[in-house]
């Protein structure tokens, strides 16, 4: 803050005669508090959780890395999606049905009678629909702690490892 102030006293910043400096001083002030409380909230978010799901008395985990760029969620529910490498839900509800959710081959989803919603992906250039599975029970394990969350599932047909190292990605909204 110093800095700031002693920077402010020795250069010339023009302020209408009504103003002072101390206004200019107290918006860079406020503008880097601002910005050094969003860049500790965002480094402290940083890490790797553990996804624990339920669905048909089978039950999956994985590592996931938390990611704030995922804003992916149902636009009914407002239920966050967990977007998840294909071969992590594979022991979830098991081979069959983790590609007909990937391929979302809705014929194929109706006959194993999987709970589904269909979600709405944009990107830079176009809009599509993903499937995701509605399961019994997640959990999201972090080093704060474990919380029992509500979200979706959303099988993708990508490595096991696609997400920074992880099977899957997880919303920041979700960590404990």
């Amino acid at each position: 803050m110093t800095a700031i102030l002693s920077f402010a006293k020795n250069t010339a910043v023009p302020i209408s005669q009504k103003g002072s400096p101390t206004v200019v001083i107290a918006a860079a002030a406020g503008a880097i508090a601002i910005f050094a409380v969003r860049l500790i909230k965002r480094t402290k978010k940083t890490q790797r959780v553990t996804v624990c799901v339920e669905f048909r008395k089978n039950s999956a985990a994985f590592e996931a890395l938390c990611d704030s760029g995922n804003l992916l969620s149902d636009p009914i529910s407002g239920d966050p999606v967990i977007t998840v490498s294909r071969h992590a839900v594979d022991s979830l509800c098991g081979t069959e049905a983790a590609g007909a959710l990937c391929r979302c081959d809705t014929e194929e989803i109706v006959k194993l009678g999987l709970p589904v919603r269909m979600i709405p992906r944009k990107t830079v250039d176009k809009t599509t629909l993903v499937c995701a599975l509605v399961p019994d029970k997640t959990y999201i394990k972090s080093r704060d702690g474990i919380k029992e969350v509500r979200c979706l599932i959303s099988p993708a047909d990508c490595p096991r490892d696609w997400f920074g190292g992880c099977s899957a990605t997880v919303p920041y909204e979700l960590i404990p």
